[in-house]
């Protein structure tokens, strides 16, 4: 069973490019740091693993992640 929580804060801006042409642009914040907790999250060979996928899938550091195991 996986579960997990991400709390994301947008910020949508509006403004006009030309007289009746509305604009939308959404600005989404920075990943600055991921923690995971997970079965198996104590092996290093999982932390490793997380670790590679993380960092690539987010563009963040693996000295921004932490991975710690749950019973």
């Amino acid at each position: 069973k996986l579960r997990g929580y991400a709390y994301l804060r947008e910020a949508v801006i509006l403004y006009m490019r030309k007289p009746g042409q509305m604009v939308t642009k959404e600005i989404y914040p920075e990943v600055t740091g991921v923690s995971v907790a997970c079965k198996g999250g104590d092996s290093p060979e999982i932390q490793a693993k997380l670790i590679a996928v993380i960092s690539t899938s987010l563009n963040v550091g693996s000295n921004r992640i932490c991975i710690v195991g749950i019973k």
